[in-house]
């Protein structure tokens, strides 16, 4: 294959690419030239098999790495959620008798312990409580 003054024992990547043009549906050659060879097929360097495969690994690997990392945020909000329901539900069943009153301090302190965004609104109820021992 000559293009014009192209040297004639230029060997091509083997590997089928696509872009995003509408005409390219069936996708092209790579255009790079080959400079490795795999189980007979000239590839160049990006789509050398041995290349790809190393380079989805370690893509499948930080993948994980960051699906676990939001799994265990979420795992760590769904607690924090779940205390506070339980802490809600703690001051809920108090009732507003005034000799109840430590129990609901100690509800609320254990409400602020929480990481939930209910935190703040809990820590102003608490500062407005006078000190009980």
């Amino acid at each position: 294959m000559s293009h014009g003054n192209m040297p004639t024992d230029r060997r091509q990547c083997c590997r089928r690419v696509f872009s995003n043009e509408r005409w390219d549906f069936k996708g092209h050659l790579c255009a790079l030239n080959a400079t490795l060879t795999h189980e007979g097929k000239s590839y160049c360097k990006r789509h050398y098999p041995p290349n790809v495969a190393a380079k989805e690994a370690a893509q499948r690997a930080e993948n994980e790495r960051k699906w676990q990392a939001e799994r265990a945020e979420w795992a760590a909000k769904d607690k924090a959620a779940q205390h506070q329901r339980a802490c809600l539900e703690a001051i809920a069943s108090i009732g507003g008798d005034p000799a109840t009153v430590q129990e609901l301090v100690a509800a609320l302190r254990l409400l602020t312990c929480s990481r939930h965004f209910h935190v703040e609104a809990a820590r102003a109820v608490l500062a407005k409580l006078p000190e009980v021992k």
